[in-house]
């Protein structure tokens, strides 16, 4: 389907106080807008950019700093949001070898994409503020992947 859940609520005042009352007096007071559940939009995001306060102006020595950072303040919408966070971030068990290029077993795979889905629901369920933090929670969990398996690649190629 090409239709979006969408809308918008307008609020027209008429000033009844107003000497004039043409339709040049209708003002709007305010605009509304609301997400598909009716949830006021401009409340969940704050004034300043979102993105600004997400470490991007921050530098951090490696990509797991970062990370701590980003974990330590999102403003999760609940404890059981964090926690359900702190688990996705847990390596699997048994963790996948980074030094080689071997495939996944049947049961890393099931855990993988077990995390996957947690992750897609997480994001569905999560409120407009905490969205764009767990996005970049999840950039950089990529990053630190990538840059452990740099230094371990580094490591061998120093011994």
């Amino acid at each position: 389907s090409d239709h979006l859940p969408i809308g918008a609520v307008f609020d027209w005042k008429l000033d009844v106080n107003s000497e004039e009352n043409s339709s040049s007096s209708l003002d709007i007071r305010r605009l509304q807008i609301v997400d598909e559940e009716g949830n006021n939009v401009e409340d969940a995001i704050p004034q300043d950019e979102p993105t600004a306060l997400i470490g991007e102006q921050q530098s951090f020595e490696t990509p797991n700093h970062e990370l701590a950072f980003l974990v330590k303040n999102c403003p999760f919408d609940t404890p059981e949001q964090k926690s359900d966070v702190d688990f996705l971030l847990q390596p699997i068990n048994p963790p996948l070898d980074l030094a080689t290029r071997t495939a996944p077993t049947p049961e890393q795979l099931e855990q993988l994409n077990a995390k996957r889905e947690k992750k897609a629901e997480l994001l569905k369920s999560s409120s407009l503020g905490v969205r764009p933090w767990l996005k970049k929670i999840w950039k950089v969990e990529k990053q630190v992947g990538k840059w452990k398996r740099r230094q371990l690649m580094r490591r061998k190629c120093d011994e």
